[in-house]
């Protein structure tokens, strides 16, 4: 099935995993990030601003929102409106990327991000 909005078209990823991937008929461009006119309200709040993964002490990593960036570090928003300054020598983190979330664990290895030490 397809759905097309402006010039950007939804497609179901053949291999049967429900996932969708995205043509921009006017460009020619493929993505697996899903644009801003398939994203809904809620998705475009979360979604806002600059994410990055944050250590946390029993989940391991959990996402934070960048609010600041200073000579000493970072200021983060965690989801329940908590913020944490992550000093300068934990920098830099990796960003979120939402859209890889829905991906496959088999998929989500191949990420470079996951590569890392």
């Amino acid at each position: 099935t397809v759905e097309t909005r402006e010039n950007w078209a939804a497609l179901l990823a053949p291999d049967g995993s429900g996932l969708h991937y995205y043509l921009n008929n006017d460009t020619g461009e493929l993505t697996w990030m899903k644009p801003d006119v398939f994203k809904t309200k809620a998705e475009k709040k979360t979604m806002n601003g600059e994410w990055y993964w944050v250590p946390h002490k029993l989940e391991g990593y959990v996402p934070a929102k960048k609010l600041s960036q200073s000579k000493s570090g970072m200021k983060v928003e965690h989801r329940n409106n908590k913020t944490e300054d992550i000093p300068k020598d934990s920098l830099p983190l990796v960003p979120v990327v939402w859209e890889n979330m829905a991906m496959l664990e088999r998929d989500m290895v191949m990420l470079p991000e996951m590569s890392r030490p």
